[in-house]
């Protein structure tokens, strides 16, 4: 391409959204093609209106830009520096042009896991002495280390006891032990092993921790940035949950959005 100096011939925004529109005019395709031939800024400019028209630009916003932009960039220069006045006027067009693109890309962004999982986990405080009766020597222990934040000798002698109990007799006993090895995961930032016993306690349909196993259930699907298999878990805290876990779903349903 044989460059040119940008001249006040040059195309507007006008006409080059017009141009990029299914079946501009003949006349106007015609000028378009002629002049972007030798106009390397008009080239640039064209090809970054196309991508901000992709990205769900509209002509007006363009255009308000533009008005606002140019006029900044005029009170810099002489009125009789035309070849300047062009080249900043073309200048804050590509610049225009880039903004709506870059702000699309960053709004379609999801918010960042890491921050959201550590703005709302805490680890849920030792209720096993309240909820579950006479506990063993081996659970004892095990929460002791838990209570210490000692997270991985916890998750060893919480799993050493799950072989030992009976589903039937023990299911209390054995839902307490699965979601203080999913929370010990977690506090460890370790979601997919926390899941495994979360998501057993959540097969249990008479189970008395359904409201914290949907919390930290969701909580690790966040830690693992699926959204999507967090909401209906959170979804279901605000409908059927008590006020703290509701209180809590929502304030984490508000920031997903």
């Amino acid at each position: 391409m044989k460059h040119r100096p940008p001249t006040d011939h040059c195309l507007s925004i006008p006409e080059m959204y017009a141009y990029l529109q299914p079946d501009p005019p003949k006349e106007l395709s015609e000028k378009v093609d002629r002049h972007v031939a030798g106009c390397e800024l008009c080239f640039g400019a064209l090809e970054q209106l196309e991508r901000s028209i992709d990205a769900g630009a509209k002509l007006d916003d363009l255009l308000a830009a533009e008005g606002n932009i140019g006029r900044d960039l005029e009170h810099m220069i002489s009125e009789r520096s035309v070849g300047y006045r062009s080249l900043l006027k073309y200048a804050a067009i590509i610049l225009i042009i880039i903004i709506p693109v870059g702000l699309t890309w960053w709004n379609s962004l999801p918010p960042p896991a890491e921050g959201l999982f550590a703005d709302h986990f805490s680890p849920l405080d030792d209720v096993t002495k309240t909820r579950s009766g006479e506990l063993d020597t081996g659970l004892l222990e095990a929460m002791s280390f838990y209570n210490r934040g000692e997270y991985e000798q916890a998750i060893t002698h919480l799993e050493a006891l799950l072989p030992k109990m009976n589903v039937d007799s023990l299911r209390g006993m054995a839902a307490y032990v699965r979601l203080y090895c999913g929370i010990s995961y977690l506090a460890r930032e370790d979601p997919a092993p926390a899941l495994k016993h979360l998501e057993v306690i959540l097969t249990d349909p008479e189970t008395l921790l359904l409201e914290e196993t949907l919390w930290y259930g969701s909580l690790a699907y966040v830690k693992q940035g699926h959204f999507d298999k967090a909401r209906p878990l959170l979804d279901k805290l605000t409908s059927e949950g008590g006020n703290y876990y509701k209180k809590r779903a929502t304030e984490l349903l508000d920031d997903l959005e």
